[in-house]
């Protein structure tokens, strides 16, 4: 797998955005677990999510989403022309079926991957999937490893976290942020943790 490599570039991430999914606007909406979310309707759902990115992004950062984007083919075009960030790297997520199967709607995003991708932020190696792994490439060297899909009930474990909407006020994070959260965090290998130096 290759490494993207970003030097002093803003970068910001998120995943579950789950933009105009019925299930998981909140309990006056929601049929499936009384919904995820506390919306009041689905409009303020993808408002709120769409104020939230625009108000922290700009048309010249980099964005990595790590999937779930939106719900349904029409509805992943409305959300992708609602944010202003032009530069969108797209990890495929479990609720992506209309992106992965229509080449069209994968030319929205700089780049769309199938399961992950290994990025380098000023020499940071950032292991990036929908999902979350116990171990990952490099984790034994201090690299950091970002995840979505749980919606904020599964923990990191040693370097890693949900980066998911739900987990940040429904805000996405700044390098900086999970460089900041990451760097007091040791390295844990197997049973024994060794402090980076």
């Amino acid at each position: 797998m290759s490494t993207l490599k970003f030097t002093d570039q803003n970068i910001f991430f998120t995943a579950d955005t789950h933009y105009h999914h019925p299930n998981i606007v909140g309990p006056s909406v929601s049929s499936w677990q009384s919904g995820f979310r506390n919306f009041d309707s689905m409009e303020q759902m993808d408002n709120t999510i769409v104020s939230n990115m625009n108000e922290l992004i700009s048309e010249n950062d980099i964005l990595f989403h790590l999937g779930d984007f939106a719900w349904g083919d029409r509805n992943v075009e409305w959300f992708r022309k609602r944010i202003h960030c032009k530069n969108i790297y797209l990890i495929l997520g479990n609720h992506d079926k209309e992106i992965r199967r229509r080449q069209k709607l994968q030319t929205l995003f700089t780049k769309v991957f199938d399961f992950g991708v290994e990025i380098e932020i000023n020499n940071t190696r950032i292991v990036l999937c929908h999902y979350s792994m116990k171990v990952w490439n490099q984790w034994h060297n201090g690299s950091i490893h970002l995840y979505g899909h749980s919606h904020g009930k599964l923990p990191g474990v040693g370097r890693s976290k949900d980066i998911g909407m739900d987990t940040n006020n429904f805000y996405p994070y700044s390098y900086l942020q999970i460089f900041q959260e990451m760097e007091n965090i040791p390295i844990i290998i197997g049973n024994s943790q060794e402090e980076i130096e």
